[in-house]
């Protein structure tokens, strides 16, 4: 198992979290490579080859979108094939993170996402989302409605600050 995440509070947070719901002795048995990033690298491309090369078959990542989508480009394009791909919540958008990053390379990544996708066909009678888009368009018209990230905070905005 490879971890991967920004060295921030964000970023250890999460790797610390995941190792400790592994739990000590697990964690020394089946970690057997980790790195992070700096939310300034230009690109994440020499630490996405160090973990392969640890021959880890599993991969927990949590980044930024940026770098989520220059790490799944990067392990595509190297032939990298975890067994599982664990991608945090913070690097689930389509547009932001899988579209650049290659939805070829995007395939079989497990990740989840807490909130009604507007985009999502399900949803088009909902009156909830009904309800967050007619927000959009007075609020935030230029909006990009497929962007997770603006989607995830406007609904909270919407929800916790809005009156309409």
């Amino acid at each position: 198992m490879a971890l991967f995440y920004q060295n921030d509070d964000a970023g250890k947070d999460y790797g610390n979290g995941f190792k400790k719901g592994l739990g000590p002795e697990n964690t020394a048995k089946m970690v057997v490579a980790e790195t992070t990033y700096e939310s300034t690298d230009p690109t994440v491309d020499s630490q996405i080859v160090k973990l392969k090369s640890s021959g880890a078959n599993v991969l927990f990542m949590h980044a930024i979108p940026k770098q989520a989508a220059q790490a799944i480009k990067k392990i595509g394009e190297i032939g990298w094939k975890p067994d599982l791909f664990f991608l945090a919540a913070t690097s689930t958008s389509v547009s932001s993170v899988l579209k650049p990053a290659g939805f070829d390379y995007s395939k079989d990544i497990i990740s989840s996402y807490s909130l009604k996708d507007p985009n999502d066909p399900q949803w088009k009678d909902d009156k909830d989302v009904i309800a967050w888009q007619d927000f959009m368009k007075k609020y935030f018209p230029d909006g990009n409605l497929q962007d997770q990230l603006i989607v995830s905070t406007a609904m909270w905005w919407r929800r916790r600050r809005c009156r309409c």
